[in-house]
C-alpha cells in the first residue's frame, strides 16, 4: 500500500461521523481492501471485539466507534512515519550526492539508506544504494574498520571525524 493511498483513506474516513465512516469501510470490505469483523451476540465462542484491517493496519474496539477510532489513530501514526522516512530519504541521497562530506554524514546518510533498503514502499533507488556501499567501503578501508560495523553501528565513540571524498 502506498502512502498516497492511505492518506487518501484518512482523508475520506476522517470527517465522517461514525456510521459513514462504517458504510464506507463495508464500501471496501465488499471491493476487497478491507476486513471488518463485527461480534455475534450470544456467541461465547468468538471474540466481541469489533476489528478492522484494512491497507495492512489492523485495530479493535469494543464497539465500531472505538475500532474506528484505533484505526485512524494507527493510520496516522503510519502516514506521519512515512513521511519521516521520506524526509530522511531526501536528506541522505542529497547527502551522499555532495562533493566533500564530513566522514560522520556520510556514514550516517549511509545508514539511514541502508536502514531503508527493505522497507515496505521503499524508495531507495539502485543508484542511491550503490553510492552508499561505496562510500562505507571506502571509509572502511582508509580507517581500518569493518564494513558492517559501519553500516550497523556508525563510526566507533571517540573516532575523529574528518572531510572526505564522496
Amino acid at each position: 500500500m502506498t502512502e498516497p493511498a492511505l492518506t487518501s483513506i484518512i482523508a475520506l474516513l476522517d470527517p465522517l461521523p461514525p456510521a459513514a465512516q462504517w458504510a464506507a469501510l463495508e464500501d471496501l470490505q465488499i471491493a476487497g481492501h478491507a476486513s471488518l469483523h463485527t461480534p455475534r451476540h450470544g456467541n461465547t465462542w468468538d471474540t466481541q471485539m469489533w476489528s478492522i484491517r484494512l491497507h495492512e493496519i489492523s485495530a479493535t474496539g469494543y464497539g465500531r466507534t472505538e475500532a474506528l477510532r484505533n484505526w485512524l489513530k494507527a493510520a496516522k501514526a503510519v502516514a506521519e512515519e512515512s513521511a519521516d522516512a521520506r524526509d530522511q530519504l531526501a536528506w541522505a541521497t542529497h547527502t551522499l550526492q555532495g562533493d566533500c562530506i564530513p566522514m560522520a554524514e556520510a556514514v550516517r546518510a549511509a545508514r539511514i539508506i541502508f536502514t531503508h533498503i527493505d522497507a515496505p514502499g521503499s524508495r531507495v533507488d539502485i543508484t542511491t544504494t550503490a553510492i552508499a556501499r561505496a562510500t562505507l567501503t571506502a571509509i572502511s578501508q582508509s580507517e581500518g574498520i569493518p564494513f558492517d560495523t559501519l553500516a550497523s553501528h556508525g563510526l566507533p565513540y571517540g573516532h575523529r571525524a574528518r572531510a572526505t571524498a564522496a
